[in-house]
C-alpha cells in the first residue's frame, strides 16, 4: 500500500486520496476510462429491465461497479439482487429511513466509527449482547445495521476500501437467542452478503460465548466460505483484534484511545441524510 497517511482517514468525505486511487486502480482495475464505460454500460442495462427504475445517481451506481470490479454485467446482477431483496422482505423496508430507527439509536449499540482502519475500510461496530429485545425488535435491529452500512456506502473510499466489521457479543444471553429468527438471520445474511455493494474487508468477534457457538451453527450455512474465511474470533483478547485495527481509531470499550463509545457524530450524519433515504426509498421494482 503506498502513501498511506499517519493519521487515520476520517469517515465523511468525498475526496479519494492518492492510496485510495491506487487501491481502487489495483484491486479494482477502476480507470477514468473503465470507470465512464462501465457506468454506460450499466445505465444501458438498467434501462432494458423495463420493470426496474433505480436510482440513477452516478456515485449511487459506482457503489455496484466498485463492489464487483467493474464487471458491468455483475454489478447489475447486484443492482437488481438490491432491489429485489426490497421486494422479498417489504416489511424490514416499511420504515427504511434514519428517524425510523429512532428507538435503535437510543440504544446505542451500532455505529460506524468516525475515524477508519489503516487500510482506509470504514469500521462498524454492533454490540448484540447490549440489545434489549424489550424495546428494539430483533427485525429491527437488523434494519438499522443495514441501514448504517449503507450510510458508509455514500462515501467514495469507503467504497473502494470497503467494511471492517467489529460484532461485540459481550453479555449475549439464551433471551437474546429467543427473540432471533432463523428467517430474519438469512434475510440479513442475504442482503449484506449478496444484495448490499459491500466489499467486507473482514469480521472481527470478541467476548463470543457457547452461547454464540449456537447461534453462529444457525449462521453459518448461509455464509458464503469466502465470508467464512474472513471471520476473526478473538474471545476477550483484546491485544488480538489490535493486531487487525490499531486501537488509536477505537473506543475504550475496545482498548482503544477515542474515548467512549459514542454516536452523536454518526447519529447526526445519519439524520441529516432522513430526505436522502425517503427518496431512495421511492426507487425499485414495479408491483
Amino acid at each position: 500500500m503506498q502513501d498511506v497517511p499517519d493519521t487515520p482517514l476520517q469517515i465523511a468525505g468525498n475526496e479519494i486520496p492518492k492510496f485510495v486511487e491506487t487501491i481502487a486502480k489495483n484491486e479494482l482495475g477502476e480507470t477514468e476510462t473503465i470507470r465512464n464505460k462501465c457506468l454506460d454500460d450499466l445505465k444501458e442495462k438498467i434501462l432494458s429491465e423495463k420493470s426496474l427504475i433505480s436510482n440513477p445517481n452516478t456515485s449511487f451506481l459506482l457503489q455496484f461497479l466498485r463492489a464487483r470490479k467493474f464487471n458491468s454485467e455483475a454489478a447489475f446482477t447486484l443492482l437488481k439482487s438490491y432491489y429485489k431483496h426490497r421486494l422479498k422482505y417489504p416489511s424490514l423496508y416499511q420504515n427504511y429511513t434514519p428517524k425510523g430507527y429512532l428507538k435503535v439509536m437510543k440504544e446505542n449499540l451500532i455505529k460506524i466509527l468516525d475515524t477508519r482502519a489503516k487500510d482506509g475500510s470504514a469500521i462498524y461496530i454492533a454490540r448484540f449482547g447490549l440489545w434489549n429485545p424489550e424495546i428494539t425488535s430483533f427485525e429491527d435491529l437488523l434494519g438499522f445495521g443495514l441501514l448504517c452500512n449503507e450510510k458508509a456506502l455514500d462515501y467514495p473510499v469507503t467504497q473502494i476500501c470497503g467494511i471492517t466489521s467489529i460484532e461485540d457479543l459481550k453479555n449475549l444471553s439464551w433471551s437474546h437467542l429467543f427473540h432471533t429468527s432463523v428467517s430474519s438471520i438469512k434475510c440479513f445474511v442475504s442482503a449484506s452478503q449478496d444484495c448490499f455493494p459491500i466489499r467486507h474487508k473482514a469480521i472481527h468477534v470478541i467476548n463470543n460465548t457457547s452461547i454464540f457457538s449456537i447461534l453462529f451453527s444457525v449462521i453459518k450455512p448461509f455464509i458464503s466460505k469466502k465470508m467464512v474465511e474472513r471471520i476473526h474470533f478473538h474471545g476477550d483478547d483484546l491485544k488480538s483484534l489490535h493486531q487487525y485495527i490499531s486501537p488509536s481509531v477505537l473506543p475504550s470499550e475496545f482498548g482503544g484511545t477515542q474515548g467512549t463509545f459514542q454516536n452523536e457524530n454518526f447519529y447526526k450524519s445519519l439524520l441529516d441524510s432522513e430526505e436522502e433515504f425517503i427518496q431512495r426509498n421511492k426507487f425499485g421494482y414495479k408491483t
